[in-house]
């Protein structure tokens, strides 16, 4: 419903800002990531709710949905910080980063590939089929 977009748009266009320009000043960058930390998911929260009546979708549905891949942002994070810790030493900085890069995704994936599996799969089946799809005739 067209209302229902309006209203989250006037609340995200008034409060994001607000809350940048406020955190931003009195805490800098930190402050600016910390109003989106905040900020953000409370307005996704208010949308979720305001509209599960259309959607049959509640807040507890979508944290369920997305438990698996807060899990697997977790599990990457902790890996991600443990190898930049391990890897303080290698130079050059790109090595380190390319290797602390490749540790995150090798840990996402695979906690992705043991947690949801088949979400996963079917993702990747359905992405492929509109991408075949998509591909212009030859000529």
């Amino acid at each position: 419903r067209p209302d229902i977009n309006l209203r989250y748009t006037i609340i995200s266009t008034i409060i994001l800002p607000s809350g940048f320009v406020i955190l931003g000043l009195t805490h800098g960058l930190v402050g600016i990531c910390w109003a989106w930390l905040i900020l953000y998911p409370l307005i996704e929260v208010w949308i979720v709710h305001s509209t599960r009546h259309l959607t049959g979708c509640s807040v507890k549905d979508l944290a369920v949905a997305q438990l698996p891949v807060v899990m697997g942002v977790i599990a990457m994070a902790v890996t991600t910080l443990m190898a930049k810790k391990l890897l303080v030493d290698v130079s050059p900085a790109v090595l380190r980063l390319g290797a602390t890069i490749a540790v995150g995704a090798a840990t996402y994936t695979g906690f992705m590939l043991l947690v949801a599996r088949r979400t996963v799969v079917a993702d990747l089946r359905m992405l492929l089929r509109e991408l075949r799809r998509d591909e212009p005739e030859p000529t």
